[in-house]
């Protein structure tokens, strides 16, 4: 539609030369693709092209609202009408012959059931439908080995592999093993996407919150892996190599 088509694009398709020692300075691939690949790194490459936060995204029910949010509610029945409520900062909603409604740290089916609640008993005859409107956007920072380090506006459903992503994937001398979040100071989740790229395993992929900082560190010890398995590649290890049989 033509809705679709009028919407930034934020990513293009970005291609790994696994040859280069660095991402960040290379224009074209190289042609030599016979050699084993480092693991994991063309999973989340990509080409940021815009620093706009997409927000046409289904909103989950546990999502906790806050300041920056939008909310539409339609009401039908006796009375037909349409409101698009802004989150004030002071964490409320100003609804029309109803006055402020407090919000924040509610999650969206809390809200949603608060808000038809409220409606039904002040509008007799009167059924409403409440959607998401725009989410609230933050400010989030990609540090380290990224692609493109740098300070990014994200909404607020972002998870750190979508923020790696957004900031063009891992660069090719940096980790996928040892990840790190940081918030206030401080390391609040450690992120190995060997998990999630191996086993499926997501539990580390958190929602980020204003103000965090994804660090991408030098990338540990590498082992090749070729011959008669299922992946050869060049594999990133956890900790020390071990010596021995």
């Amino acid at each position: 539609s033509s809705d679709e088509d009028s919407l930034p694009q934020t990513l293009a398709p970005r291609t790994v030369d696994t040859q280069a020692a660095s991402q960040r300075l290379v224009v074209a691939p190289s042609a030599d693709t016979t050699k084993l690949q480092p693991s994991g790194y063309n999973v989340f490459a990509a080409q940021p092209t815009s620093q706009t936060p997409l927000s046409d995204i289904p909103v989950p029910d546990d999502y906790v609202v806050g300041p920056g949010d939008e909310l539409r509610v339609q009401m039908y029945g006796k009375e037909n009408a349409s409101y698009k409520l802004k989150v004030n900062r002071d964490g409320s909603v100003e609804f029309p012959k109803l006055g402020p409604i407090s919000v924040a740290g509610l999650t969206f089916q809390q809200v949603s059931d608060t808000l038809q609640s409220r409606i039904a008993e002040q509008f007799i005859g009167v059924e409403s439908a409440i959607s998401f409107g725009a989410l609230r956007t933050m400010q989030v920072f990609v540090m380290g080995d990224a692609y493109r380090p740098g300070a990014y506006n994200v909404n607020a459903l972002t998870t750190v592999t979508q923020a790696l992503q957004i900031a063009g994937g891992i660069d090719t001398v940096g980790s996928l093993r040892k990840i790190q979040v940081k918030r206030a100071g401080q390391t609040v989740q450690n992120v190995d996407l060997y998990k999630m790229l191996i086993w499926g395993n997501t539990e580390q992929d958190i929602r980020l919150r204003a103000g965090d900082t994804i660090f991408i560190p030098a990338k540990g010890t590498e082992v090749t892996v070729d011959g008669l398995v299922k992946r050869p590649a060049i594999y990133e290890l956890s900790g020390p190599a071990a010596i021995g049989s």
